[in-house]
């Protein structure tokens, strides 16, 4: 999405961008630094952000192809490097006043790197893995994720953690990351969302749809652990009960040809539409015009896409793992499932679909509780950028108090 230099694509990650572009907009002077697979380096500003893209050497992946844990380190090792360089390099042109990490592999260096200048270090997270294995794992198969839990053990200045219910806030408290320099947010949604007199018939249209069918939507990446399998097995009963029912999948990802003949062998694929990228201002415009919005995912359905849902004034049904019911309440703002349920997921659906009134309560109570609980995220990057500030002037405080000393 980077090397193609256009916003739309990068702008895909909603929330970081627009806490960077917040950040410009206050005066402020923000250095990206991504580092990846690209075909070449280069650097680049969009709206008034620099962005360095930074890539490893071809040879590295030819050599250490056969071994992947040499390479992984090798990887890692130079990783490092990459960044060190990059960012002193631009040191010498603006000193920066904090550095950001946002990736367990970057904290080492993140961390040497704001000793050496002197300013603080803030790591910022979207949720983690580590739960999964710290709680429900032996010890011994948490030994491959050794590196990024000793990334808790650095004294970071400030360390965020998205609450998007994969217990972040737990497994700080497990690894005994200082309370006092962690803060667990939920990220928030775009503003504006409710479009209640939308023509939700020319959306369905654009999406091969006829505006009498019932509208099953999900705003999803196609990777492993998102679930998309369950409910394209569920649309067989859906179709059944409610012959007009379309499945609506809004992304992208490596599962998509394994998915799309999924659906051919259930003989749904008429009824599943694969959409791929979506720009996200269409995203939310289908938020408004579903009639049912699904998320079925192992480890959290705790995120953006539900509270797209909730401020959407759409009816949700979820999978209750990880820390989803800190938002869905049964029967009041969704239909929370069990794990249990889940085989019944087809029934649970056609019986949303086949009953208005309903559907129309849930959506309401969830549009309810999206205005009284969960941020714009407007609001959201201002109380971060309100604590980097105070972290930054604090900081300068104490460097200032050194020097008098």
């Amino acid at each position: 999405m980077f090397e193609s230099q256009n916003w739309d694509a990068i702008a895909g990650m909603p929330l970081v961008t627009l806490y960077w572009l917040r950040l410009a907009e206050k005066g402020h002077s923000v250095h990206v630094f991504v580092f990846g697979a690209f075909k070449c380096e280069k650097d680049f500003t969009l709206k008034g952000i620099h962005f360095y893209l930074r890539c490893l050497p071809k040879w590295i992946e030819s050599t250490a192809k056969g071994d992947l844990k040499s390479y992984l380190k090798i990887r890692l090792l130079l990783l490092q490097f990459k960044a060190y360089f990059a960012v002193r390099k631009t040191r010498r042109i603006e000193p920066p006043d904090v550095i950001y990490s946002y990736h367990t592999g970057l904290v080492p260096i993140g961390h040497l790197l704001s000793r050496l200048m002197r300013i603080p270090h803030v790591v910022h997270f979207w949720g983690t893995w580590l739960g999964h294995y710290l709680f429900k794992e032996p010890w011994y198969k948490c030994l491959p994720f050794l590196g990024p839990i000793l990334c808790f053990k650095f004294p970071i200045d400030l360390l965020i953690i998205s609450n998007d219910g994969t217990h972040g806030d737990k497994v700080v408290e497990k690894l005994k990351f200082p309370k006092e320099r962690f803060r667990f947010w939920l990220d928030g949604t775009a503003p504006g969302i409710y479009h209640p007199d939308i023509d939700k018939a020319e959306i369905k249209r654009s999406t091969g749809l006829l505006p009498s069918d019932k509208m099953i939507f999900q705003a999803i990446r196609l990777d492993f652990w998102k679930r998309i399998d369950r409910s394209i097995a569920a649309m067989p009963t859906v179709i059944r009960r409610v012959p007009n029912a379309r499945l609506v999948i809004a992304g992208d990802g490596s599962l998509r040809e394994e998915l799309e003949k999924q659906a051919v062998e259930l003989g749904v694929s008429d009824c599943v539409k694969f959409l791929g990228f979506v720009p996200h201002d269409t995203v939310l415009k289908m938020h408004n015009a579903a009639d049912l919005f699904l998320s079925v995912q192992d480890l959290t359905n705790l995120g953006n896409q539900i509270f797209e849902a909730f401020h959407s004034g759409t009816c949700t049904v979820a999978y209750n793992i990880g820390g989803t019911s800190h938002v869905m309440k049964d029967e009041v703002t969704g239909v929370l499932l069990e794990e249990e349920d889940l085989r019944r997921l087809g029934d649970v659906i056609a019986d949303l679909l086949l009953d208005d009134q309903r559907r129309e309560r849930l959506a309401k109570g969830a549009l309810d509780f999206a205005k009284e609980n969960i941020w714009t995220w407007d609001k959201r990057a201002d109380v971060e950028i309100s604590e980097i500030q105070q972290l930054v002037a604090h900081h300068h405080r104490k460097q200032a108090n050194k020097t008098k000393e």
